[in-house]
C-alpha cells in the first residue's frame, strides 16, 4: 500500500510544507516581537490540516472503492475548496456579526491598550471565540466571548474579550 502523502498531487505537498512554514514562522514571530503577518501560524495550521484531512479522505474513498484512483486530483481539489469555502464562511460569520464589531470597538476605545500597544492599527484575520444569542427568563440575551489579534503602532498583543449585553442594555465587558 502506497502512503496516502506519497499518493498527493505535488501541489499539495508544497501546500503541506508551506503550511509547516507559516505555522513556525507564526510561532516565532509571536515569541521574538516581530510584527510582521502573526496570522501565518493560523494560515499555516489551516494549510495543514487540510491537506492532510484530504490525502486520508480521498485515500479512504478510494480503499472504499467510492472513488477511482485515477480521479484522485478531483476528488482532492474538490474537497479542499469545499473545506476552505467552510473556513471562510464560518470566519466571515463571526467578522460580520455585530457583538464582534462592538468587542473591536470596545478595544479601539481601550486607553491602557493604546498606552501599552500605541494607537490601534487593526485586528488580525482569524479570531477565535463565539456567540451566543437567546431569551433568558424573558431577558433577550448577547454573549460573545473572543481572542484576537490587536496590531498596534508599538507592538501586537492576542488579547481576550468577554462580553454581555441583556434587552439591548450596555455591554459588560471582562478582558483576559
Amino acid at each position: 500500500m502506497i502512503h496516502p502523502l506519497k499518493m498527493l498531487h505535488p501541489l499539495f505537498g508544497y501546500a503541506a510544507v508551506v503550511g509547516v512554514l507559516c505555522y513556525v514562522y507564526g510561532l516565532l514571530a509571536q515569541q521574538m516581537d516581530i510584527f510582521f503577518f502573526w496570522e501565518s501560524q493560523h494560515i499555516g495550521m489551516i494549510l495543514l490540516f487540510v491537506t492532510i484531512g484530504v490525502a486520508l479522505a480521498v485515500n479512504m474513498l478510494v480503499q472504499l472503492k467510492i472513488a477511482k484512483n485515477d480521479h484522485r486530483i478531483w476528488w482532492e481539489g474538490g474537497l479542499r475548496i469545499v473545506i476552505i469555502l467552510v473556513v471562510v464562511v464560518g470566519n466571515g460569520m463571526v467578522l460580520l456579526n455585530p457583538t464582534f464589531a462592538a468587542a473591536k470597538a470596545e478595544i479601539r476605545a481601550d486607553l491602557e491598550l493604546k498606552k501599552e500597544l500605541g494607537e490601534i492599527q487593526g485586528f488580525g484575520w482569524f479570531p477565535r471565540g463565539s456567540i451566543q444569542t437567546g431569551n433568558k427568563a424573558g431577558d433577550r440575551y448577547q454573549q460573545g466571548s473572543f481572542i484576537l489579534l490587536v496590531k498596534g503602532e508599538k507592538r501586537y498583543k492576542e488579547l481576550g474579550i468577554n462580553m454581555v449585553q441583556i434587552n439591548g442594555g450596555p455591554w459588560e465587558i471582562q478582558k483576559f
